[in-house]
């Protein structure tokens, strides 16, 4: 007799089937049922999933492009440099004339971002990071005392900034330079003397011109991705006295990645105050109202 349309359904849903979804690398071996009521039951290990090879990896977001600050930026910030505090204190200290050509080859320059400085009516620093190639990668400001120190924390709450921290575009800075890295091409053959603080590379290019003079800008960034510039370089490493153990190490690190390192902590140690935190430009400074 011919079975009903419910036992042939039956039959059929019975059946074990086994199928491949190629498209998806997805290996289905049986669909059973149970009561007319079907449902797909793989077996162990038999959903194989192929890992999606690099040609079919989804792209890759691309980083922001990167932003320099216009030169036009640098030169009015410079136009305006005798206004600074800084600049008003080394020439208490050094030749004027001395004091304007140093600042004029960093490009130094003077910043509002800090209105007028109290009891002073001067303006805080403008530090340009120049790359070899001649761009301006960001710029450090920074307000000095009429001492010639920086701004302390503990008296101001704002006491230094980025400019592009300022406008919200750190994730587009291109990779960092030294202060003062411009300078190197025109000067291939000189030594190079490294220092912490644009303040002493300032001044140390006032006093031993002989040298071209950069800056790290902080004591952690003495490596071999930020001196790049300076590898073939032979180089003279002065240290904040606080900072000679730890620059040690890392002038140790560089020589053995094939940089021409002149460690010169011990000249700081000799010559510091004891228990301050001098660096070699204290050292000059003091040396000069001797």
């Amino acid at each position: 007799s011919t079975p009903s349309n419910s036992s042939a359904a039956s039959d059929v849903y019975k059946r074990q089937m086994q199928f491949r979804l190629s498209r998806n690398n997805i290996n289905i071996t049986s669909i059973n049922a149970d009561n007319n009521n079907p449902k797909i039951t793989p077996r162990p290990n038999v959903i194989d999933i192929a890992p999606v090879s690099a040609g079919n990896a989804a792209p890759a977001t691309p980083p922001p492009p990167r932003v320099f600050i216009d030169k036009e930026e640098v030169i009015a910030a410079a136009d305006i440099v005798e206004r600074s505090t800084l600049f008003r204190y080394l020439c208490g200290l050094f030749d004027p004339e001395e004091v304007r050509r140093v600042f004029r080859a960093y490009h130094v320059g003077a910043t509002k971002d800090f209105g007028e400085l109290p009891d002073l009516g001067t303006l805080a620093s403008a530090f340009p990071y120049i790359n070899a190639g001649g761009q301006c990668v960001d710029v450090h400001l920074q307000p000095y005392e009429a001492d010639g120190h920086r701004w302390k924390p503990e008296r101001h709450r704002y006491f230094q900034n980025w400019l592009l921290a300022k406008r919200k575009q750190n994730d587009r800075r291109a990779p960092w330079p030294l202060f003062g890295e411009h300078l190197l091409p025109a000067r291939p053959a000189a030594p190079v003397g490294v220092v912490e603080s644009e303040k002493t590379a300032l001044i140390c290019s006032i006093i031993a011109p002989r040298y071209v003079w950069v800056a790290t800008g902080s004591l952690a960034n003495l490596n071999a991705r930020r001196c790049a510039a300076i590898r073939d370089r032979a180089v003279y490493v002065f240290p904040d006295v606080d900072g000679i153990e730890a620059w040690n190490a890392k002038a140790a690190a560089l020589a053995k990645d094939g940089f021409r390192i002149f460690f010169c902590g011990q000249y700081i140690a000799d010559n510091a105050t004891p228990e301050s935190k001098d660096d070699l430009a204290d050292i000059i400074i003091k040396a000069t109202r001797k």
